[in-house]
Formats: structure tokens, C-alpha cells, sequence
């Protein structure tokens, strides 16, 4: 009943994120023989991202869109559900170096074999759920990977044919996965990211 007066109920989510992109880098390639080459390069990055995410209670003012917050709503809402509307701002920086290395040779002027190293980075983030748990539990961390490829690049009969093989392996470490989250506080489950341990790909292209 002490919902009455503030019929049509109205509920806005509302999340927005901010992200800040900064890196150098660099390569250098020396020919060691007509055959043989090494590359070797660096890449630090670092990213910054703030967000802002808020749920409030209150009257709306048309079926679809219109909303006129009630603080006397959420104060309702939270007896029931335990979430009062709220609002939180969070940053985070994540920044990594990343190495990378790749040695080919000419085996003969159609055919060349190489093998290559590099590191990769993706920063973390945040979920944009309502906030109504720790920022602990919102964000999720940087994910890295260390790939392996080794291959062979060929031409056949005056360039009419191109015959490639390469094989490679990623190792992921505390791997970005979607994952559905149980939460206490509404009874329902919740579709975010997280970290997973570890994870491997392997596999050849023709």
C-alpha cells in the first residue's frame, strides 16, 4: 500500500564508462645473412577506465521512458528486495609490457620457415550490473596471453600457387570469461565477466 501514491513504479539502470588508451612502442629487424632474419619489439600500455553506474526507484511517467526518482520508492524497494538505489563511480589502471620476437629463414627463394613469440594484454574493466555489490565483485582483472606460431610460407609454379602452414599455442592466464553469477540480494542470476585460472589453444592452419 505504501507503494500506492507513486503509481506507475519506474526503475532506471543507467551505466557509462570512460577508457583512456596510452602506449609506446618499438621493433627493430636485423638481417643476419641473405637467409636469416631476427625482429625482435617492445609495447608497454596502459589503460586507464573510470565508470559510473547508478539504479534508482521512482514514478514513471510514460509506459516506455519518463522517470521522476523517489527517494521514498528505493527506501520501499530496499525493505523488499534489500537494494535501495544507489550511485558509485570506480577507476581502475591496468598496464602491461609486452615483448615480442620472430626469427625467419630463406630456405630457398619460394620458401621461407620462421618461428615467433609475442605477449598479449587486455585490460580489465567493470561489469555494468546494477551496483549493488563490492567494487571487488564489479570489476574483473587484465587478462594475458603468450603465443607461440610456427610456420612455412611457400610459392608454387611462378607464383600461382601459395601453400602456407602454421602452428600455433596461446597460453591464457586469468582468461576474460562470461559467466552467470548468483545474486543474494535480488534471488536472480546475472550474466558478468570474470577471470578465469588459465587456459590453452592449440591448434594448425592450412
Amino acid at each position: 500500500p505504501d507503494l500506492v501514491p507513486y503509481l506507475p513504479l519506474g526503475f532506471l539502470a543507467d551505466f557509462t564508462q570512460d577508457e583512456h588508451v596510452y602506449s609506446i612502442f618499438g621493433s627493430l629487424g636485423w638481417n643476419v645473412t641473405d637467409r636469416l632474419k631476427l625482429t625482435a619489439g617492445l609495447r608497454q600500455s596502459w589503460v586507464h577506465k573510470e565508470s559510473q553506474g547508478g539504479t534508482f526507484f521512482g514514478t514513471g511517467t510514460q509506459t516506455f521512458g519518463g522517470f521522476v526518482p523517489q527517494p521514498a520508492v528505493g527506501q520501499i524497494a530496499g525493505f523488499l528486495v534489500g537494494a535501495e538505489g544507489q550511485s558509485e563511480r570506480l577507476s581502475r589502471t591496468d598496464d602491461a609490457l609486452m615483448p615480442s620476437a620472430s626469427v625467419q629463414y630463406q630456405v630457398l627463394p619460394e620458401a621461407m620457415v620462421y618461428l615467433s613469440y609475442s605477449r598479449g594484454f587486455k585490460a580489465g574493466g567493470f561489469n555494468g550490473q546494477t551496483p549493488l555489490s563490492p567494487p571487488s565483485v564489479v570489476s574483473f582483472g587484465p587478462e594475458h596471453v603468450d603465443a607461440y606460431e610456427l610456420g612455412l610460407k611457400t610459392k608454387w609454379f611462378d607464383d600461382r600457387l601459395l601453400l602456407n602452414l602454421a602452428l600455433f599455442r596461446s597460453d591464457y592466464t586469468d582468461l576474460q570469461v562470461s559467466t552467470q553469477v548468483y545474486r543474494p540480494e535480488l534471488d536472480i542470476y546475472t550474466v558478468e565477466l570474470r577471470n578465469a585460472a588459465e587456459s590453452r589453444s592449440v591448434g594448425a592452419e592450412l
